[in-house]
């Protein structure tokens, strides 16, 4: 039988609080095993969650520069925006 995982040996693995981590199974977002009142883990099944949720890093580094480019870029004139006046 294989050990379960306590919302501390979640919380630590991957990296996140305590707090995250019951909010992620109030959400239902990731595999929980209860036994009456309490929350527990398989290291499996939470492998398996993570698997398709991996970030390849040089994709992740691509997408965060090319949102940063979008942010910084500014139209053409964009200091001399002016109202447009139409007769009504």
């Amino acid at each position: 039988m294989e050990t379960l995982l306590s919302v501390q040996d979640v919380a630590t693995l991957l990296r996140l609080s305590p707090r995250t981590v019951y909010n992620l199974v109030a959400r239902r977002a990731i595999p929980v095993q209860r036994v009456r009142r309490r929350v527990y883990f398989r290291r499996s099944e939470l492998e398996q969650w993570l698997q398709p949720q991996a970030v390849h890093p040089l994709r992740a580094l691509e997408r965060r520069r090319m949102e940063r480019r979008a942010d910084t870029v500014r139209p053409l004139n964009a200091h001399k925006r002016r109202e447009v006046k139409t007769d009504d």
